[in-house]
């Protein structure tokens, strides 16, 4: 299982997956959250999400990376 998070994630994005965007999903399948990604290293606010197991998925055009996440 993916570690948890208590406010915030900070991720890595390759340079061509710069200007794209990170969404988030809750177990239903609906879109909580959506974060513009600018820098190829970012800190991600997840503090005003409830505590739960959320699903993210990251698209950019060579690749989709998708992952869980667990809001302590």
């Amino acid at each position: 299982l993916p570690n948890p998070v208590v406010h915030s994630v900070s991720v890595t994005i390759p340079a061509n997956g710069l200007n794209n965007a990170i969404s988030f999903y809750d177990i239903s399948g609906k879109k909580v959250k959506e974060v513009p990604v600018s820098l190829s290293t970012q800190t991600i606010d997840l503090s005003t999400l409830q505590a739960g197991l959320y699903f993210y998925e990251f698209s950019s055009k060579t690749a989709t990376f998708q992952g869980k996440i667990i809001k302590k």
